[in-house]
C-alpha cells in the first residue's frame, strides 16, 4: 500500500519456490507489535512449527509494515508474484523481493542461506539496472507480471520507451525471443508508438499507446487472453512481438480466416476512428478488462468462472472463454453501472463503480460508489 505521504506498507510474505520458506521485510525497530502472530506461536508451542522459520526475515508479516529501507518517498508501486517495485520521487525505480528470473532487473544473491545477505540484496529496495548505454531516464509507470517487470520511461530526447526484464519463456517481454533478461531491456518494436500504459499478467503483457487508442498484447495466449484469435488457441500458444488488439473490430468482414487459432487481426483493416480512448487495462492471470474514457468496459480471455463478467455461466467451460474483446453489459436489474476502476485476479475480477437506478435516477442525482465482483458467476 502507498500512503499520501509517499510511504510504502507491505504485509504477507515472499515464498521461495523450491523450499517453500516464507521471507518478509524487516519491521521498523520501534514497531511495538509482535513479529510472530498468536496463531503461529501456538503452532510453535504445539511442536508443529520451528520458531527459527518464523523469525525475521523469515515468516510472514500479519499486519501492514512500513518499508523504512526505502531510499526516498514513493509515487507509485506494483506487486508481482515474487517482487515489489516502486517509483521514487526522483523518477527512478527500485525493486525488492525473491525474484531470481530477472524480474528484479538487478543482480541478486542466489543459492545462499545467509539471511543477512538475503536481507541486504533481495529484501531491501535497490535501484534497477538498464541494458544498453547510459541514458537520462524518468520512470513514468511500472507494472509487475507474475515473473516479469514492465516499465515506461521518458528518455533524454523526450521520447517514451518501454523496457522489460524477467522470465520470458512465452515471449512476454515483447523482445522477439524467449530468452530471460536480468536487466531492463528496451522493447524496440514499440519505439515511436507513444506507449504510456503497461500491464503485466501471468505470462503476458499489454501496452497502450498513440494517445491511449492503440492496445498491444504479447506473450502466452491460452484461452484467448491475447485478444487476437477467432477461436480458442492451443495450449501454450504465444507470440513474442506485440500485436494490435482493437476493441472495435468486425471479424466477419475479414473473409475466410484460414487459421482461426492464430492471430486473426489485420492491422491495416482496423478502423482507427472507431477505437475508443483507453482509461485502464487490468489483467488477471489469463483474462483482461479494459475501461474506456467513454465509460464502456471490454473483457476477454479465460471465463470459466465468470471472471470476464459476460454472463456465460450456462456455457460450457470452453464456450465461456472469450477470444476477442467483447463489450460488457453494464445495465442489469434496472441498475446502470459506471465502472471507475477494475482489478483482475486468477479466478475473479473486482470493480469500483458508480451505480444508478435507471427507473429512478434523474440528471443531477448523487451517485453512490460501490464495489462489484465477478467470478464463479456473472457480474451480479
Amino acid at each position: 500500500a502507498l500512503c499520501s505521504k509517499g510511504n510504502v506498507y507491505t504485509w504477507g510474505s515472499f515464498k521461495e519456490k523450491d523450499s517453500g520458506q516464507n521471507f518478509r521485510e524487516e519491521p521498523p525497530k520501534d514497531d511495538p507489535r509482535p513479529t510472530i502472530s498468536p496463531g503461529d506461536m501456538a503452532k510453535v508451542e504445539s511442536g508443529d512449527e520451528d520458531i527459527a522459520r518464523l523469525t525475521v526475515p523469515l515468516g510472514k508479516n500479519n499486519h501492514p509494515v512500513h518499508v523504512t529501507q526505502m531510499p526516498q518517498r514513493v509515487t507509485a508501486i506494483s506487486s508481482g508474484g515474487h517482487i515489489n517495485a516502486a517509483i521514487l520521487q526522483d523518477n527512478t525505480l527500485v525493486t525488492w523481493g525473491l525474484g531470481i528470473t530477472g524480474e528484479m532487473a538487478r543482480p541478486v544473491c542466489e543459492g545462499t542461506n545467509d539471511l543477512d545477505l538475503i536481507t541486504r540484496e533481495r529484501l531491501t529496495p535497490h535501484l534497477v539496472q538498464w541494458a544498453g548505454p547510459p541514458l537520462e531516464r524518468k520512470v513514468l509507470q511500472v507494472s509487475c507480471g507474475e515473473f516479469h517487470l514492465l516499465v515506461v520511461s521518458r528518455e533524454g530526447n523526450n521520447q517514451l520507451s518501454v523496457y522489460s526484464s524477467g522470465l520470458n519463456q512465452y515471449g512476454q517481454l515483447g523482445l522477439g525471443d524467449t530468452e530471460n533478461r536480468h536487466q531492463l531491456t528496451k522493447v524496440e518494436s514499440l519505439e515511436g508508438k507513444g506507449i504510456e500504459k503497461v500491464e503485466g499478467a501471468n505470462y503476458a503483457s499489454y501496452f497502450v499507446g498513440d494517445a491511449n487508442k492503440k492496445l498491444y498484447s504479447v506473450g502466452r495466449g491460452d484461452y484467448g487472453g491475447l485478444g487476437i484469435t477467432l477461436d480458442q488457441p492451443e495450449t501454450e500458444f504465444c507470440v513474442s512481438t506485440p500485436h494490435r488488439v482493437p476493441l472495435v473490430y468486425d471479424i466477419d468482414t475479414q473473409g475466410d480466416i484460414s487459421e482461426p487459432t492464430q492471430n486473426c487481426i489485420v492491422e491495416a483493416n482496423i478502423d482507427e476512428d472507431e477505437q475508443p480512448e483507453i482509461e485502464q487495462v487490468a489483467a488477471g492471470d489469463s483474462h483482461v478488462i479494459v475501461i474506456t474514457k467513454q465509460g464502456d468496459v471490454y473483457s476477454w480471455g479465460f471465463g470459466e468462472n465468470g471472471q470476464c463478467g459476460q454472463n456465460k455461466r450456462d456455457s460450457s467451460d470452453k464456450d465461456a472463454d472469450i477470444t476477442l474483446p467483447q463489450k460488457m453489459n453494464l445495465t442489469m436489474k434496472k441498475v446502470t453501472y459506471k465502472v471507475m476502476y477494475a482489478s483482475g485476479g486468477a479466478q475473479h475480477s473486482a470493480f469500483i463503480i458508480n451505480s444508478t437506478d435507471s427507473s429512478e435516477y434523474s440528471s443531477g442525482d448523487d451517485q453512490s460508489a460501490d464495489l462489484l465482483s465477478s467470478g464463479m458467476d456473472e457480474l451480479d
